[in-house]
């Protein structure tokens, strides 16, 4: 019996260690199992984190951006409004440079109609220089009694032919600047 009591104990000892050894595999799969569930929530809750962090990021970029959108098309159209007012003013200015010309071109005579009008007043003035010279040829054949007249009236003539003739030339001279001003301003509105 010490023998079959010895190969008991043996098997009984054997079987505890067996036994002891199946705990403390458990106990480690155990240990691992709860360590790896650890190990994955504290993965979660650090993901979790992360992922918090990214959408505030993310929220305050889409603000940022939201801003810098709203104050650029304040500041577009602050610009747009400048130059609107800016190009309405040099319209109006260009309104009224325009209105001139129209006025200038619509007051002034053309170069041709100038031309003419200088050959009527030449020609008029060539017409009456004849008759002026028939007219003292006249005078100056008339009957002998009429010399002594005659003479004393070219005196008087003379004196009033200076003061006449002088305002003639003042007269003449005033239509021919006149003439010209109408014809430089004609070729100012031309080339312009």
């Amino acid at each position: 019996m010490t023998q079959a009591h010895n190969g008991d104990d043996l098997y009984e000892d054997k079987f505890e260690r067996t036994y002891a050894e199946i705990r403390r595999l458990d106990e480690l799969r155990k240990t691992d199992k709860e360590a790896k569930k650890n190990l994955d929530e504290e993965r979660d809750r650090r993901l979790d984190q992360r992922m918090d962090a990214q959408e505030t990021a993310v929220a305050a970029a889409l603000a940022a951006a939201e801003k810098a959108v709203t104050a650029a098309l304040v500041a577009s159209e602050k610009a747009v409004d400048k130059a609107e007012v800016a190009q309405a003013k040099v319209d109006e200015g260009q309104n009224e440079f325009r209105g001139t010309l129209r006025d200038q071109a619509s007051t002034l005579m053309p170069r041709s109609e100038t031309e003419n009008l200088i050959r009527e007043l030449r020609g008029l003035i060539t017409g009456q220089a004849g008759e002026i010279a028939g007219l003292r040829s006249r005078v100056d054949i008339g009957p002998p009694s009429l010399q002594a007249l005659q003479t004393q009236s070219d005196q008087n003539q003379g004196r009033r032919a200076n003061s006449s003739t002088a305002r003639e030339i003042v007269g003449y001279s005033v239509a021919a600047i006149g003439v010209l001003t109408a014809i430089i301003f004609g070729i100012v509105a031309l080339v312009t």
